[in-house]
């Protein structure tokens, strides 16, 4: 399962529209918002699914930037090797 952690930018006025949204997904966490960010953690079956999801986050009205602070992929590697 691919696990990543990352800060959510949006403008002020926008991040409790868009911490809401995302708080909606059963994959995400997320944290209470702080200003302009929030952080969340996304756990995900396979890795394609976490690109998706990724993708479609990045793709959220009002979504600035994304920072990536963890990404554990080791029991994906695993099950490769």
């Amino acid at each position: 399962m691919p696990i990543v952690s990352a800060v959510i930018y949006t403008r002020p006025e926008d991040t409790d529209n868009v911490a809401f949204r995302l708080g909606a997904d059963s994959r995400l966490t997320v944290s209470p918002p702080c200003h302009d960010r929030f952080a969340l953690v996304a756990d995900t079956r396979t890795r394609a699914e976490d690109k998706a999801l990724w993708r479609a986050v990045q793709d959220l009205e009002n979504v600035l930037r994304i920072e990536v602070v963890m990404a554990h992929f080791e029991d994906l590697h695993q099950e490769v090797s």
